[in-house]
């Protein structure tokens, strides 16, 4: 039977829980017990014995696991396009495990769990570069109306080229899509409102998204130049803010309203 990494947190994260009683359940195996009996217990306390160190490990396995956990809840909502997904949670729980990596001191690591977090690491970049083998993850992603291109332009998480290919490859849909609907008027647009925002609290994918989120918040959405530009310039400019993360395609319904 293959272990998935949401078993073994849970099982972590409720014995963590459980510290405790464990530890307490482990000291009296042996208590009113002699002879033959109490050797064999013995023995077996020893080997069911939780150490300092091991606990530590649980916990800091734990923290790095979450991310993980909550990432694949992330997927599994439902009446959600998760196309606008991969991307940025495969940056994100890249930087997390970076994170973690760093944090552990060459002296402090007895059951060399940088190894193993590097091991992570490389595993899920091999699927992160995998990502762009195909075109729908980058513009499920730059489609969704709370990213746009401003998320991919963040030089500390994405290459030069990321963006420009965004970009690209937008164009590239939009002119197709202008082709095929030349009788759509651009004024439509200018109807487009922001979705009302909810009070939930934040998703990994919010986490994940966080930065692009101020800074398309930010933009001006009465900004009466905007209707001038083309329809593609105004949406890269940031106009007619997404505020429910969770419903893109509400905006995109608002939007050519």
């Amino acid at each position: 039977m293959e272990i998935r990494w949401n078993t073994t947190y849970a099982e972590i994260d409720r014995g963590i829980k459980l510290k405790p009683a464990v530890n307490y359940w482990v000291d009296q195996l042996d208590n009113s017990l002699k002879g033959k009996k109490k050797a064999a217990t013995t023995h077996k306390k020893k080997k069911r014995h939780i150490s300092h160190s091991e606990w530590e490990l649980l916990e800091r396995l734990s923290v790095v696991l979450k991310d993980f956990y909550d990432a694949t809840l992330d997927f599994s909502v439902s009446c959600v396009p998760t196309i606008t997904k991969p991307l940025p949670l495969y940056k994100f729980l890249e930087q997390r495990l970076k994170k973690a990596i760093g944090e552990i001191a060459p002296d402090d690591d007895p059951h060399n769990l940088k190894f193993v977090l590097e091991a992570g690491l490389n595993k899920l970049n091999f699927y992160l570069k995998r990502s762009f083998e195909s075109h729908f993850p980058l513009l499920g992603a730059v489609l969704h109306p709370s990213i746009r291109l401003t998320y991919f332009r963040d030089a500390t998480k994405w290459e030069r080229n990321v963006p420009i290919c965004a970009e690209t490859l937008l164009e590239h849909l939009y002119l197709e899509y202008a082709e095929d609907h030349a009788d759509m008027s651009e004024s439509g647009q200018s109807q487009a409102r922001a979705t009302q925002t909810k009070s939930t609290p934040l998703s990994i994918f919010d986490q994940a998204i966080a930065i692009e989120l101020s800074a398309t918040n930010n933009s001006n959405s009465n900004d009466t130049s905007a209707v001038k530009q083309s329809e593609l310039a105004t949406y890269f400019g940031g106009a007619y803010p997404c505020t429910d993360r969770n419903d893109p395609l509400g905006w995109w319904k608002v939007s050519i309203s």
